[in-house]
């Protein structure tokens, strides 16, 4: 029954000192049905809607650009344990003209700002 709210990632380590740039999941659910839930969702920039799902599939490598706005969040699942690899790259400077230079917190959409 876990989910994962939509938001977009903090934009810095101070562990690093260093600015995150890029998330890459790498998802290892055997036998995974779709009814289990647990799907990616990545929202519209604008509209903070659904505007991709990517499921949690066995061997499905995503990777995606971490700025102020890519967001997204985690579908309630039913009984699924998810079990993935998550990698996050980190650069010197943000990449994205979208990306803070000031460091923040992750940036959570509250639920009248989208659709589910």
């Amino acid at each position: 029954g876990s989910f994962l709210g939509y938001h977009a990632d903090f934009n810095f380590s101070s562990a690093a000192d260093k600015y995150r740039v890029m998330n890459v999941l790498f998802y290892m659910n055997e036998d995974y049905q779709i009814d289990q839930g647990g799907h990616l969702h990545l929202l519209d920039v604008d509209s903070k809607t659904v505007e991709k799902t990517v499921l949690p599939i066995e061997n499905t490598l995503l990777a995606f650009a971490t700025d102020d706005v890519s967001f997204h969040g985690v579908s309630k699942n039913k009984g699924l344990f998810r079990k993935s690899f998550n990698f996050y790259y980190y650069s010197d400077q943000p990449l994205s003209p979208n990306q803070a230079i000031e460091p923040h917190r992750t940036l959570w959409v509250s639920p009248d700002e989208h659709e589910h």
